[in-house]
């Protein structure tokens, strides 16, 4: 499974499971407050779930993801849904336990990278996925003494398989 835009450009990938695990796994726990940029198959959301958090709030933009975000997100309490582009969504920031940066070709991650600390709790944490740009993550990183990071690597035959399976 996948998504792709109206480009044909892949967006999110089935292979991407295990990296989505570990994402969730790394800024959540049980009442926690989470913040998630980009839902895009929900892989991410539902294992955010499975720790049961006292809120979720997910910022989505992909017209065609929105609909399938509000089905999943029937029935679920403490989910907040926000329509658009995170960085058009600021104002509606409160602060958070975890945040999980997840999203898909956004020319303002500079500002992400510059204003996160501001949206996080006392020893929150933030993690990330964006194949593109891990050499660039010691400039954001590098002078801050709250951060802590690893980079979580797949095997290009991974992505390669991946390229076999049918949208939806």
């Amino acid at each position: 499974d996948y998504i792709s835009n109206q480009y044909g450009d892949y967006i999110m990938h089935r292979w991407e499971d295990p990296l989505m695990k570990a994402h969730a796994d790394a800024i959540s726990f049980k009442g926690a407050d989470i913040l998630e940029f980009g839902f895009g198959m929900g892989i991410s959301a539902d294992y955010i779930q499975a720790h049961n958090p006292k809120s979720h709030t997910i910022c989505e933009c992909h017209p065609q993801v929105l609909p399938k975000l509000y089905e999943w997100a029937k029935g679920k309490s403490g989910i907040k849904i926000l329509e658009g582009n995170w960085f058009s969504n600021v104002n509606n920031f409160k602060k958070y336990d975890g945040i999980f940066f997840d999203t898909h070709l956004d020319y303002h991650e500079d500002y992400f990278f510059k204003k996160y600390e501001k949206w996080l709790k006392n020893n929150g944490k933030m993690t990330f996925f964006n194949p593109s740009h891990y050499k660039r993550m010691d400039k954001y990183f590098k002078n801050s003494n709250k951060v802590e990071y690893k980079i979580i690597k797949t095997d290009k035959k991974s992505m390669k398989k991946d390229r076999e399976y049918k949208g939806f």
